[in-house]
């Protein structure tokens, strides 16, 4: 093997002589990796081959060895695995990886999905999907061809009409939910509400919340926009309601489709809840959401039962100092920007008071991005916040 033997390789050989199958994703993921470099190693190619063959679900016609030992043979250096997240669950069993190497003096990137799956026999590896999104699909995530109302619409501000199945009639609910997942795939969310979306002129309360893990567009968008982050399977829910909340609050740097950039910010909010909701034909039933799957879950709520988007909880806590700063920042011609955003970048974080603060400079460069809709409904909320803080000083 042209690569010496690293930590990774000493670690996770044993696992490799003796074909005993890890039981978690992380490191099962690992020894897989190294079994796969050690393909190019004439002297455990065989044991590196019964390792990879007995830890997934496909055949070996289908894994195409010789392609893939041909390849690897060439790879003249390996950087060890990123791991940048991984979810271990009944319903999702995935890591998310980058892996560098060079192949003579080209460097080369692996940015990739890998699935498992847990059998009789126990974790298996399934599949996995480039990630590497095009210029073309970044571009898409921001065209104002998409049908998303921005902030300021009016729609956006008042609660969805919920639904009561006596009297809707169900291609209704249908023609909503199709709308609300076409939206989802070509933005790369990771919820999206019926009234976000205009092509919906009297929106329900329905709400989808999760990624579609069979749909290779949409998780590649999805991890593009939360890259630390593995959500749940999406799932569709109508008429929700908050059963309970969490007293303890934490902060997640939150995005919308209706704020549509690339700016990110840190909004506090409960880390678990549970809800009672609807399936499409009217079944009840209640779920429970911690950590992630509870924020989106929270940000969806706002939308359709408060008529709220996140970023007007982050101005609700500006100082009027700030509000003006920002009012005078997008208010400016359209300049090329100072700093390059070409991803998710968080703009308003928490300083040791928990207080909101941004970068003036950064400000500037992601409000050059904004579209005009989004601009718009950005600078009425400011102003709006604006003129609450003078009638508050009055008082």
């Amino acid at each position: 093997m042209k690569s010496s033997q690293s930590n990774l390789e000493n670690k996770y050989h044993e696992n490799i002589m003796n074909k005993h199958i890890p039981e978690t994703v992380h490191d099962l993921f690992l020894t897989r990796f190294t079994a796969y470099r050690l393909l190019a190693d004439p002297k455990w190619v065989d044991k590196a081959k019964e390792f990879l063959l007995s830890s997934m679900t496909i055949l070996e016609e289908e894994y195409a060895f010789p392609n893939k030992i041909a390849y690897i043979t060439n790879i003249s250096h390996w950087d060890e695995p990123i791991i940048q997240c991984y979810c271990e669950n009944n319903k999702l069993n995935a890591i998310v990886y980058k892996i560098k190497y060079k192949i003579g003096t080209e460097q080369k990137e692996l940015f990739e999905i890998s699935f498992f799956s847990r059998t009789q026999k126990g974790l298996k590896y399934t599949h996995k999907y480039d990630l590497t999104l095009t210029l073309a699909e970044k571009q898409e995530m921001l065209s104002e061809d998409l049908p998303i109302r921005q902030i300021g619409d009016s729609i956006l501000a008042v609660q969805a009409n919920k639904i009561n199945f006596k009297k809707v009639d169900s291609t209704e609910i249908t023609q909503q939910i199709d709308i609300l997942k076409r939206n989802l795939y070509r933005s790369g969310g990771v919820g999206i509400a019926a009234n976000q979306c205009s092509e919906i002129e009297t929106p329900f309360q329905i709400y989808i919340a999760g990624v579609d893990y069979q749909n290779p567009q949409h998780i590649k968008k999805a991890l593009f926009r939360y890259p630390s982050t593995l959500f749940p399977p999406m799932q569709v829910y109508l008429n929700p309601k908050i059963i309970h909340q969490s007293s303890n609050l934490v902060a997640f740097p939150e995005g919308c489709l209706s704020v549509k950039s690339f700016a990110r910010a840190l909004v506090l909010r409960p880390d678990a809840l549970t809800i009672e909701y609807q399936d499409s034909i009217g079944n009840i039933y209640q779920k429970s959401f911690h950590d992630a799957d509870a924020r989106v879950t929270f940000h969806e709520l706002d939308h359709i039962l408060n008529g709220k988007v996140y970023i007007e909880r982050v101005i609700a806590e500006l100082s009027k100092d700030q509000i003006n700063q920002l009012i005078n920042l997008i208010q400016q011609p359209v300049i090329k920007p100072t700093i390059k955003i070409t991803a998710p970048t968080l703009l308003f974080y928490r300083d040791n008071k928990n207080a909101f603060v941004f970068d003036l400079e950064l400000a500037s460069s992601l409000f050059a991005q904004f579209c005009r809709d989004t601009k718009e409904g950005f600078l009425k909320i400011l102003n709006k916040a604006a003129q609450l803080h003078e009638q508050n000083n009055k008082k």
